[in-house]
């Protein structure tokens, strides 16, 4: 049901996304979608078309960083997961994740592609404030839609936000429901039950995060550098590496968020003084989800080799 409901919603999404790309290649171009795709490309300026702006360290792991996120990070998501596990066939399921992947980098070029067409065609009307606050879209919407469209790009973004919001707490309401307070389940009584009391405990939790200030994007940002140091290497070493010990998944997942934790407590509290420690500071230009990951890679690696070593002759 929550597979069906999420598909409907996420194909909603999709549409309203396609029709703001046409909208504005059509403005861009004059009415030619093509001539408008390049005359945005054109009008970019050269600084902005490369990963990489400069070859400094802080930047370079930065891109590295937002790459790994985007992509490990949504790996041992439940979404994905849930798919794969419905699908009729291992063929399928093999085929839907690399269709669905190649869908997902096009539709993720389309805000991009509108935010340089905002850029180049509402330059006073595009602030810094309006780029750190994810508006962007909603102005270039408003000036390159018209007011039905828009109306179906602001129904497409809310399906956005309910299939996700769905999803994500269908799946924590589950593990805390039966991997987390699973053996006091009967003591609750029957109404409410314990998937109930979670539903409340999950929603009261979401409400606190997205009141904390971060923008949308800081808070997808950071729910997927979460799943990424703590399930990414569990899950690689259950699948790949045979027998394992219970404890390697265990303490890949505390290292890998304890180490992404101390990253972010020293990036907030420690400020850096005109002569800064040069290790301190190559440090800090490596950003937390790097160091979580490999904490975690580290710890798993070591207590593999360490369970699975035969034992020494006596």
């Amino acid at each position: 049901a929550v597979t069906w409901t999420n598909s409907f919603l996420i194909a909603l999404s999709i549409a309203s996304v396609v029709i703001l790309f046409v909208g504005t290649a059509q403005t861009m171009g004059k009415g030619d979608i093509v001539h408008g795709v390049w005359n945005v490309i054109d009008h970019v300026p050269p600084d902005q078309r490369t990963f990489f702006p400069d070859w400094r360290l802080s930047t370079v792991m930065g891109v590295v960083g937002i790459f790994m996120t985007g992509l490990l990070g949504n790996v041992p998501g439940q979404d994905l997961q849930q798919r794969v596990l419905c699908a009729r066939s291992p063929a399928i399921a093999q085929w839907s994740c690399i269709v669905c992947g190649i869908i997902y980098l096009i539709i993720g070029l389309i805000p991009v592609y509108v935010g340089f067409a905002a850029r180049i065609r509402l330059p006073e009307r595009i602030q810094e404030a309006d780029v750190l606050g994810d508006r962007v879209l909603p102005i270039a919407a408003a000036y390159f839609l018209s007011e039905p469209w828009v109306i179906v790009l602001v129904l497409g973004l809310l399906s956005v936000n309910l299939a996700v919001a769905a999803s994500s707490t269908i799946s924590q309401t589950t593990i805390l429901a039966n991997n987390i307070f699973g053996p006091w389940r009967g003591r609750f009584g029957r109404f409410p039950t314990l998937e109930q009391i979670c539903v409340v405990i999950v929603s009261i939790g979401s409400l606190v995060a997205a009141f904390s200030g971060e923008s949308v994007m800081g808070l997808l940002e950071m729910s997927l550098v979460i799943v990424m140091v703590s399930l990414f290497v569990p899950m690689c070493v259950c699948l790949f590496a045979g027998i394992v010990h219970p404890w390697t998944g265990v303490a890949s997942m505390l290292a890998g968020t304890l180490g992404w934790g101390l990253h972010m407590t020293v990036e907030t509290f420690i400020e850096l003084g005109p002569n800064p420690n040069t290790m301190l500071t190559t440090y800090l230009d490596i950003p937390a989800e790097i160091h979580g990951l490999a904490a975690s890679v580290v710890i798993a690696c070591l207590l593999q080799w360490r369970t699975s070593s035969p034992p020494k002759a006596t």
